[in-house]
């Protein structure tokens, strides 16, 4: 086998060198779990503290185990594919259209999606979900009716959606922090950062609603009777509550789980609880 017979002097080689491969951010499998367990554990302790929060619990109090991660995850994962199937369906219809109304109706639909969420996780307490009602209104007035008094020289609404959308995206004015951030790590990483920060807050809100909506606690038998809230790392988070106004106390006892061997826990429908008036 003879040796590859190198260019002489002067000579140019014909063959491109080979492209390099660029890697990605997320291309290999370990980070990708890390960075999986990492939102799970985050998203689940929002959870936690939202539902800590209504009781009055302080937060320092969680600790985060690998069932709760699971049922939070679960829960995410169910999310996002009712979310995907919307946004597909969504995308689908308005797939034709121009790129200025599919960019105003992806800022609508974020916060209309976020209202839906907190509407079904709140339920009848509306001032959970009222706030991003209104938000979504607003951005919905913004991006479809304001256009139709600021651009009255164009005739069509796609000219004047797309007229408004030109001159927001026209920079008037000096560059603020916001615009430098998105320079250096692009549009795409925005998003990712932003899409987080509202999950994480989804999160929070669901774990207050599912405290105010809880029916069904274990009963302890002390004197008086208390009730278990949370449990964490085998600690029992009770307190004293009131069976014919339905209102938890914000005097809590900690269990060891342990040592209650003697101790008798009922399940019973007792809730939902109101908070102790501060």
């Amino acid at each position: 086998m003879q040796p590859e017979k190198l260019p002489e002097s002067g000579e140019v080689s014909s063959e491109a060198p080979p492209p390099k491969v660029r890697p990605h951010f997320l291309a290999t499998d370990a980070l990708v779990l890390a960075t999986c367990t990492a939102l799970a554990y985050i998203f689940a302790f929002a959870y936690e503290a939202g539902y800590c929060s209504f009781y009055g619990i302080p937060a320092s109090f969680v600790t985060i185990d690998l069932t709760v991660m699971l049922m939070v995850a679960g829960a995410l994962v169910a999310l996002l594919v009712a979310l995907f199937g919307v946004a597909n369906g969504l995308y689908m219809a308005f797939a034709r259209r121009s790129l200025w109304i599919r960019n105003a109706m992806f800022k609508v639909g974020i916060f209309f999606t976020l209202f839906v969420g907190y509407l079904v996780t709140y339920k009848g307490h509306w001032k959970g979900w009222l706030p991003w009602f209104l938000a979504a209104t607003i951005i919905a007035l913004v991006e479809f009716a304001v256009p139709i008094l600021t651009q009255r020289g164009k005739a069509t609404y796609a000219e004047k959606l797309e007229a408004a959308a030109e001159a927001e995206a026209t920079p008037g004015g000096p560059p603020t922090l916001f615009d430098r951030l998105r320079r250096h790590i692009g549009q795409s990483a925005l998003n990712v950062i932003v899409a987080g920060i509202l999950t994480l807050n989804l999160c929070r809100g669901a774990g207050e609603a599912s405290a105010m909506q809880q029916e069904n606690f274990l009963v302890v038998n002390t004197s008086p009777e208390t009730v278990v809230l949370r449990v964490y790392g085998g600690t029992l988070i009770c307190a004293e509550f009131d069976r014919a106004e339905k209102r938890v106390k914000k005097h809590f006892i900690l269990l060891q789980a342990a040592s209650q061997l003697e101790r008798t826990f009922q399940l019973e429908s007792v809730g939902p609880f109101a908070r102790e008036s501060p």
